[in-house]
């Protein structure tokens, strides 16, 4: 493949429902994540999301009624809505700002000068680098599909979201 000149031009496809559906898969991630070591104690200790799902995985502090109970609570919170507001936080302050990390393992990379922070209203404020939607309500509806152990006392939690959209899905 040869690389274009500088001032080259080239053509883009985005392909923006699956975009969209992405950004609020990941927000609706982040949602639960934020709720769950507040009210529960459970930290993520591993997650993915492949095409249409995504799931996380919880340290053992949080059982199945916990998951089904954190659901329900993100998803008031998704009704409500609410600003998707990203900053820069220089790494001098961020180190000093554990919660930033929700990760089992609570590590921030060191080498980095500053962190962009995503701050999702009422729910999550955490260093990330993801797509996210503007406003909480876009997210739509968490859909539990399972809820699984996966050793060491840890919880799965498989979700979707529900389709609502006027941008195009």
């Amino acid at each position: 493949m040869e690389v274009p000149y500088r001032a080259a031009k080239a053509t883009f496809h985005l392909d923006w429902p699956r975009r969209y559906f992405a950004m609020r898969l990941h927000t609706a991630f982040h949602a639960l994540v934020g709720l769950a070591y507040p009210d529960y104690g459970a930290r993520v200790a591993g997650g993915d999301m492949p095409e249409r799902h995504a799931r996380l995985d919880f340290t053992p502090e949080i059982d199945r009624a916990g998951i089904e109970s954190l659901v329900e609570q993100a998803n008031r919170e998704i009704i409500r809505g609410g600003p998707v507001t990203v900053e820069s936080l220089p790494a001098a302050q961020a180190r000093k700002q554990p919660e930033l990390i929700k990760r089992a393992d609570n590590r921030i990379p060191h080498s980095r000068v500053h962190y962009r922070v995503i701050h999702i209203h009422v729910v999550d404020r955490l260093i990330d680098g993801g797509i996210h939607v503007a406003d909480l309500g876009e997210v739509g509806a968490i859909r539990i599909l399972k809820i699984s152990a996966v050793g060491r006392g840890r919880k799965r939690l498989k979700f979707t979201i529900d389709a609502f959209d006027h941008h195009g899905e």
